[in-house]
This record gives structure tokens, sequence and C-alpha cells, in this order.
């Protein structure tokens, strides 16, 4: 499905999937729920390794395309980082994007940080929760996009971008991503819980 001749277009999918994540407009997320208090455990969900197939409606982009999304504690457990790699068929990596996600106890929402190596320019944006969802994005009220996991388990989660063309009164899901915990793959090690870490003041 991928060849060589589609390495700067997977540039621009993993751009399109995961930097749209940071870019949604927050009054518009929250429009669709009610948020709840959050927790520094929001993404524990996240951490190991998992393999996902994404499905998109983009233009010029392939309907549907493999990868791997892995997550991990860094900081002696304060930051979840997570990396977002599109792979072709062979398994070769093609784009990798790199989230940061750190908790804020006063606001009980995550300030993220989104950045694609080589390139040095950071996304920040904000993740926030809704029932059993976590919403995320900015304060860019022109983006017309918005993102969220949903259906998280302890094997399978899905992450859902959504674009709007009309100010927010209508969405159309854009991209929709199915993944599942590789076999053997270590979920939260409570070794690294942010519980032990000294809430901010």
């Amino acid at each position: 499905m991928f060849g060589r001749s589609h390495s700067v277009r997977l540039v621009l999918i993993g751009l399109a999937i995961v930097a749209l994540g940071h870019t949604g407009t927050l009054a518009q997320t929250r429009a669709t729920a009610a948020p709840a208090e959050g927790s520094e455990h929001d993404f524990d969900f996240l951490l190991g390794n998992w393999e996902f197939i994404a499905e998109s409606k983009l233009p010029g982009v392939p309907p549907k395309y493999p990868g791997r999304w892995t997550g991990e504690r860094t900081g002696a457990g304060a930051i979840v980082e997570d990396d977002f790699i599109v792979t072709d068929d062979q398994g070769v990596r093609r784009y990798l994007g790199i989230t940061l996600r750190a908790f804020d106890a006063k606001t009980k929402q995550w300030t993220t940080a989104f950045v694609v190596p080589p390139g040095a320019k950071w996304s920040v944006g904000r993740a926030w929760r809704e029932g059993n969802e976590i919403a995320e994005g900015s304060d860019d009220a022109t983006s017309g996009k918005r993102a969220r996991f949903l259906d998280i388990a302890p094997d399978h989660f899905t992450w859902s971008m959504e674009q709007s063309n009309d100010g927010g009164k209508t969405w159309a899901n854009m991209v929709r991503v199915q993944a599942t915990r590789v076999a053997g793959s270590p979920q939260a090690d409570t070794a690294l819980s942010p519980a032990r870490i000294p809430a901010s003041k």
C-alpha cells in the first residue's frame, strides 16, 4: 500500500491526525458533554505498546493504514509521553509524532505539547475528561477540529478526530484510530504512579 513515493504524504497524514488533536476548539468540544473532574491517572490506559489501524476520510490520504502507539511515564512519573508512529506495509516507520502530557492538580486538566522530529516546533494544547472519554484541543477558535479518546478499555481504545465547516453546528468524523494492546505489553506501573509526587500548590 505504501511505497517510497508516499513518504511525504505519510508525514502529512501524521500531521493531519495527531496535530489536529491539539488544535481543536475547547469551547466547541466542551459543548458536547459536561466536563468531569480529571485525575493524574487519566492517561494510564495509554501506557504500554499498541498497534492500530486508522481509517481516514481526509483528502489525499489512504482510506486505511497501520501504525504503532506507545506510552510511558517519564520525569519521575509526572509526565506521560506517547509516540504516534505511522508505518508502511513492511512495518518501516514513516512518521513519528511525540506528545508530552502533564496533569495540573488545580485545574484537573492536562497540558499537552506535541512535536514532530526532526522538527522543533511544539504545539501546545490541553486535554480534559468528559465522563468516560477524554477530549483534547486548544483555544484556537478558528480550528473547526476536535479530538477525543473513547471506548477506553485495558486492551483497546479508539481515537477520533472530527471536523466542522459551519462553526461547530455539525461535525463529521474524518479520522478514526482503532488501537489494540500488543500481547504481553505492560500496563500502568504503580511504581511510577504520580500519586507519590507532591501536588502542585
